[in-house]
């Protein structure tokens, strides 16, 4: 748990200079969910990292299709309500076969907690 934080922190600093002090103590990481099937090229999932004024989605990607290279693999929410506003994002430059490698979307949510409502988004990937 520990090299997992520091990587989150790690991964932050460099989408947010100063993210410690921005986002302040993270309160609770939730359990990983697939956004993929298991059988696809590759696999997807998001792991959400809450703060009290802000959302960390952790997409952990998996390329399992040996002999393809996935190249610039980023995630991107669309439809954003008035309630949240995206901060920043990273992008995995390339994954191998057998390599996995998180990209990270980092989002505040604006007004109290009980207007923030829903965030959808969506991942997708070009295959050479």
């Amino acid at each position: 748990a520990a090299n997992a934080s520091a990587a989150l922190t790690s991964a932050l600093n460099e989408i947010m200079p100063g993210a410690g002090e921005v986002l302040g103590p993270l309160q609770h990481t939730c359990k990983p969910k697939a956004l993929t099937e298991s059988e696809a090229e590759y696999t997807v999932q998001v792991i959400k990292h809450m703060y009290k004024n802000h959302v960390v989605l952790e997409m952990y990607v998996s390329n399992t299709v040996e002999g393809i290279k996935l190249d610039t693999i980023e995630a991107r929410l669309t439809g954003l309500g008035p309630c949240w506003s995206m901060k920043g994002a990273s992008a995995i430059t390339k994954l191998d076969y057998g390599e996995q490698a998180s990209a990270y979307v980092v989002l505040e949510k604006r007004g109290s907690e009980e207007t923030a409502g829903a965030v959808v988004g969506a991942f997708g990937c070009a295959l050479p």
